[in-house]
């Protein structure tokens, strides 16, 4: 069975992509969705760092567009010219800085999104994903969730991080948006049970740890005590990344080149 872990931030100074992967290997995983550090100073250059480190160690790479809410900055809404190499966009908090534990609603913020959201930048943005169809990690809290979804939930596959326990929390996020076959969720962090995994469906789940932040260990046993069918782990583990992303990894080594 192929392990992905579907969330990992890398940086060239804090968690570099050799010493993250060789640490994920202890865990027997096999490749890794990888993308910038929110907490780094200077993320373009750490997205450049992520395309090389992807193709060095056959991983997942993400482009990071969102706020670094340590140096209260925001990046451009600009599209590098390598698109294509990447695996899609890591899009963290570039509305809003906090985390939503409670589907808070903040007008002000709203109103921002929905402008930003109706500018050419924007519409270009989501125009390239769905022409290379690539998917988007969002995070951002629950409203603005909710906007995006309503606008291009339909024309781009999403990605809830942690399946929206920092975006409103679980039970409003997977309520709202688990009927939408586009949208994908990762397990980080939150809380499953059968019933859970049942109504979002395994084809729809990834396994994420969230590493270096996250314990992998944790996370696995997490999905394992749940009893599932071999299929359905075998998708949650790393079949569901295969398809989403239009790649299989059974046959690559990610830690030779380390």
């Amino acid at each position: 069975m192929i392990l992905i872990d579907a969330h990992v931030s890398v940086s060239t100074v804090r968690h570099r992509a050799d010493a993250v992967l060789k640490a994920l290997k202890r865990f027997d995983t096999d490749s890794a969705i990888i993308f910038a550090d929110s907490q780094s100073p200077d993320l373009a250059a750490e997205n450049r760092y992520v395309l090389r480190s992807a193709q060095e160690f056959d991983c997942f790479p993400l482009y990071y567009l969102g706020g670094n809410p340590y140096t209260d900055t925001r990046m451009d809404l600009e599209l590098p010219d390598s698109l294509e190499e990447y695996a899609g966009i890591r899009w963290h908090r570039w509305f809003g800085e906090s985390r939503d534990l409670t589907g808070r609603v903040d007008r002000h913020e709203l109103e921002f999104a929905v402008v930003q959201m109706e500018t050419t930048e924007f519409e270009s943005l989501m125009s390239a994903l769905h022409y290379y169809d690539l998917p988007i990690l969002l995070e951002e809290d629950f409203a603005v969730t909710l906007e995006f979804v309503e606008r291009y939930g339909e024309m781009v596959k999403v990605i809830i991080p942690h399946m929206g326990m920092f975006s409103g929390g679980v039970d409003l996020v997977v309520g709202r948006l688990y009927r939408n076959p586009n949208i994908y969720f990762t397990t980080s962090y939150a809380p499953l049970d059968p019933v859970l995994v049942s109504r979002i469906g395994a084809e729809r789940l990834l396994y994420a740890s969230d590493y270096p932040y996250g314990d992998p260990a944790q996370n696995i046993e997490k999905i394992k005590h749940l009893d599932l069918s071999d299929e359905d782990e075998a998708l949650i583990f790393g079949e569901n990344v295969e398809r989403l992303l239009h790649r299989d990894v059974e046959d690559l080594d990610p830690y030779a080149a380390g």
